[in-house]
């Protein structure tokens, strides 16, 4: 399958469209390009259905595509429950989607649709033990039927390498915040630890309208990153998520390379913020996107979310978002102002 034509710059910051790289998804051959991740991959190539939902088997696809959602959990090279949004694409990866019956587009499973009025939200299955014999049949099925991708049992134990790093200050985020923060503490003498989980430091200086002119974005950005990389009392971890805060100071970071211990006096947390999605009938539907998701699809992999956008905000971000499509080429049939009318 061929790619979707890639915007230029100043979108498409992580990517390298002279670097083609061809995978297998469900058996079908896709092609993306270096810098990007898996599912910005398939949905420049027209794949937005990455996933079933867990119990009615509805389509899923990306709305962050920073990894907030399970909806784009995949089976990559036989590791189960992959996100998507979050590995780095490669060469030859062999791709499968999880939880369907039959394929991705005709799941067999999405038959339980039918029944959802007898399994609501919270449902109990322990209903299932009456009449008591019957358990024994309910069993098989409801086991059968949970979780989120297999195990291969023939595969071999994995045992990822684990370190031990200790800090004055640790800065959780890689965003303007997390970076002045790092620099501040820096410069006052203090060894630090940067951890970020994107695919470049930056945070939303790299795809957000920060400045009506983006050169002047643009220069911050390379400002705050440059001096950070620059700065001797400055380590850097970048792809890698700080998953837990614990007793006696340790935080826990996922490198690609394994488990990092860190223990540090003093920690700071810079993560951002994470969009809700709008109540509203069918929003859970591939191509339903957060308005971050949307910049992160623009700004970082040059791909346009959709051909008219209905974009519903409860923020000035709305407004931004907008303006960043058009820029883009994009059109724009409605903004719904959520709060009752434009401040």
């Amino acid at each position: 399958m061929t790619i979707t034509r890639r915007l230029g710059a100043p979108f498409g910051r992580c990517i390298d469209t002279s670097t083609p790289l061809r995978f297998t998804f469900d058996g079908a051959v896709v092609e993306g390009v270096a810098g990007d991740t898996l599912a910005s991959a398939l949905v420049a190539a027209g794949h937005w259905t990455l996933s079933r939902s867990f119990k009615y088997h509805r389509p899923r696809g990306p709305m962050s595509f920073d990894g907030l959602e399970a909806n784009t959990l995949v089976t990559l090279d036989g590791e189960p429950s992959v996100f998507a949004d979050r590995v780095a694409l490669r060469q030859g990866m062999q791709v499968r989607s999880q939880n369907v019956y039959g394929t991705l587009r005709y799941d067999a499973g999405r038959t339980l649709e039918l029944i959802s009025r007898f399994l609501p939200p919270g449902f109990y299955y322990r209903a299932f033990y009456r009449p008591r014999i019957s358990w024994r049949l309910w069993e098989k099925v409801i086991r059968r039927m949970a979780g989120l991708g297999a195990l291969d049992p023939e595969a071999g134990a994995i045992r990822p390498e684990k370190a031990y790093l200790h800090a004055d200050v640790a800065v959780v985020g890689g965003g303007p915040a997390g970076l002045s923060a790092a620099l501040a503490a820096a410069d006052r003498g203090a060894e630090v630890v940067l951890v970020d989980e994107g695919p470049a430091l930056g945070g939303s200086l790299l795809f957000r309208r920060v400045e009506p002119d983006r050169a002047r974005t643009d220069a911050l950005l390379r400002d705050l990153v440059d001096r950070v990389r620059a700065h001797r009392g400055i380590r850097i971890y970048e792809r890698t998520v700080a998953s837990g805060f614990f007793a006696d100071q340790w935080m826990a970071l996922l490198t690609e390379a394994g488990l990092v211990k860190l223990r540090a006096r003093a920690t700071i947390v810079a993560g951002g913020t994470v969009d809700q999605v709008h109540p509203f009938r069918g929003n859970d539907r591939p191509g339903v996107v957060f308005g971050r998701g949307a910049e992160r699809l623009l700004g970082l992999y040059g791909v346009v979310p959709g051909r008219v956008a209905v974009i519903a905000t409860a923020s000035d971000a709305g407004y931004g978002l907008a303006l960043h499509l058009a820029d883009a080429g994009g059109a724009v049939g409605l903004i719904a102002e959520c709060r009752g009318s434009v401040p």
